[in-house]
């Protein structure tokens, strides 16, 4: 089937705060672009720091709690996809 009429994408996705073992690849619904937007298809892609420090933040105080606050206090609950502009709705 090819890519353009499949319903579900393979993405990186974080449930859990820790080391790159909470990483694991998932099926999730295929984005839908809107006006003036164009889907293109990733073969390839990195993991960056900005990936790496949201799964384990070595942040001061001041700036931890903010970002879990953003992305969920106990578990993430936001942007559970990685990479840049995937944010989830």
């Amino acid at each position: 089937m090819p890519f353009a009429e499949t319903k579900r994408m393979r993405a990186a996705v974080w449930t859990a705060y820790g080391s790159p073992d909470v990483l694991h690849v998932g099926e999730r619904p295929k984005s839908v672009p809107k006006v003036r937007q164009a889907l293109i298809r990733i073969r390839a892609t990195t993991v960056t720091a900005g990936d790496t420090e949201m799964r384990s933040p070595q942040f001061p105080l001041w700036v931890r709690i903010p970002m879990r606050l953003f992305t969920g206090i106990i578990k993430p609950r936001r942007n559970l996809i990685l990479g840049f502009g995937s944010l989830e709705k």
